[in-house]
């Protein structure tokens, strides 16, 4: 379930008294009073602001309280304005995948495109960047530090984990954020677009690059963890609008990986 999506029915949950908006009112004008020691004249423009603002702060604190933050929130904590910009535009709908394994429970929350301009050689290409926001926590809700991360990896149906994934095509990095006993990430990556046509895994797993100890590829394409690894398993699958596929691209990618 979706970090909006969850946010949703908590904001749903909550009941709300008949007369809960002139008691709130009433009250934040009690203590105006006591503050200025003068009288307060209700006029409905000051009744719509003050009514406003605590609705505002309602949900916040209700934010605050169901521990979450949404995609975009996470890339505006960040600082990162194109990521927040491309959650806030997405048009791609969340995944929500949740994967529970070796005492943790990790979740694909978000992804969304931005692009730039990238350049192969000496000649420009349209390289797709994209914004995968993924948490993590205990299954058994004890506390989780950064001691607990581990590394997200793109990986391609058809092609060797170890050659080619989302670290090597354009470079990838990750932002990381403890919030409530849940580990946040927030991962970009390039070179996606290229492979529309194809699986898409996002592989979460112990160590800082793909090799044949982690991961194998099946004769049919398809990836897989490898039997002799034993840490921390994550498999996310995605798929992409397939009409946006370049196989030339794709090649051009791999060729200069070297």
């Amino acid at each position: 379930m979706a970090v909006n999506k969850r946010y949703q029915e908590q904001m749903n949950s909550v009941e709300f008294s008949s007369d809960f908006e002139n008691e709130t009112v009433n009250m934040l004008l009690q203590t105006q009073r006591k503050k200025k020691g003068r009288n307060i004249n209700m006029k409905k423009p000051i009744r719509i602001a003050i009514v406003a603002a605590v609705i505002s702060l309602f949900a916040v604190s209700a934010l605050a309280l169901s521990g979450l933050l949404t995609p975009s929130q996470l890339a505006a904590y960040f600082k990162q304005e194109e990521a927040q910009s491309a959650f806030d535009n997405q048009t791609e709908e969340n995944i929500n995948q949740t994967v529970e394994n070796s005492g943790y429970v990790f979740s694909l929350e978000g992804i969304a495109a931005g692009k730039e301009l990238e350049y192969l050689g000496n000649n420009a290409v349209e390289a797709e960047k994209r914004y995968v926001v993924i948490t993590t926590r205990k299954a058994d809700s004890s506390e989780i530090t950064f001691d607990d991360s581990i590394t997200f990896v793109p990986l391609f149906e058809g092609y060797e984990p170890w050659r080619v994934n989302g670290l090597k095509l354009d470079g990838a990095s990750v932002h990381k954020t403890i919030r409530n006993n849940v580990l946040y990430y927030l991962w970009e990556f390039s070179g996606f677009e290229a492979f529309a046509d194809k699986k898409i895994y996002i592989a979460g797993f112990e160590g800082i690059a793909p090799s044949a100890d982690e991961f194998i590829m099946n004769g049919d394409g398809s990836i897989d963890f490898s039997d002799k690894y034993e840490g921390t398993k994550v498999m996310f699958e995605i798929k992409l609008d397939s009409s946006k596929a370049d196989s030339a691209k794709a090649e051009e990618l791999i060729n200069a990986l070297g």
